[in-house]
């Protein structure tokens, strides 16, 4: 409990006095900035409801593995093996989906996204480099 329980608290207390902040700036925000900005409290929360999601499990583990030893279910085992490895898969998911609402927000209201300047300067950058190069 001292090497697993009391560094989990204390991270799950500092996760939450961030979040918490982060919060109550986005909030103070005035709603015209933050819908042009696309920022949403809500997506915000996402990823620490995916941490939580993907490590709870984990943690569940942990207790029966205190409590029962090695007479614990073998699901919860290998639920918690199996999510605690893809969390660089999860991740990729999470800032996908929000990359993808943010450029889809920003599209409908007439700004370009991220994908469209690039896609935009890469155009560019071909049409300047094919016109300098000498006709024969």
């Amino acid at each position: 409990m001292i090497y697993q329980g009391i560094p989990v608290f204390f991270g799950l207390l500092i996760t939450i006095i961030g979040y918490g902040a982060a919060i109550i700036k986005v909030k103070r925000l005035p709603p015209d900035i933050a819908q042009q900005l696309g920022i949403n409290v809500y997506r915000l929360l996402w990823y620490p409801a995916v941490l939580f999601i993907t490590f709870l499990p984990g943690m569940i583990d942990n207790f029966l593995q205190i409590f029962y030893g090695f007479d614990r279910p073998v699901a919860v085992e290998a639920i918690h093996l199996c999510l605690t490895h893809s969390i660089g898969f999860t991740n990729a998911l999470v800032y996908g989906l929000q990359r993808n609402l943010g450029a889809k927000n920003n599209v409908s209201e007439g700004a370009l996204g991220d994908s469209e300047i690039d896609s935009s300067l890469s155009i560019t950058f071909e049409l300047n480099k094919s016109s300098t190069k000498d006709p024969q």
